[in-house]
């Protein structure tokens, strides 16, 4: 009994192309958030000299 996902091998290479194209999408975005809280969180630091 052929119990892979909808159209056999075809559907699920398919299937699963698309589910790794959407993990990757939700991980670039997740890094992405994590770093623009870690700069925000983060204070500026002061410049290495005083300009006059």
């Amino acid at each position: 009994m052929n119990v892979l996902a909808h159209g056999g091998t075809p559907g699920l290479l398919a299937e699963a192309s698309i589910g790794l194209v959407v993990g990757g999408l939700l991980a670039v975005v997740w890094f992405r958030e994590r770093h623009r809280r870690a700069r925000v969180e983060r204070p500026a630091e002061p410049p290495m000299r005083e300009e006059a």
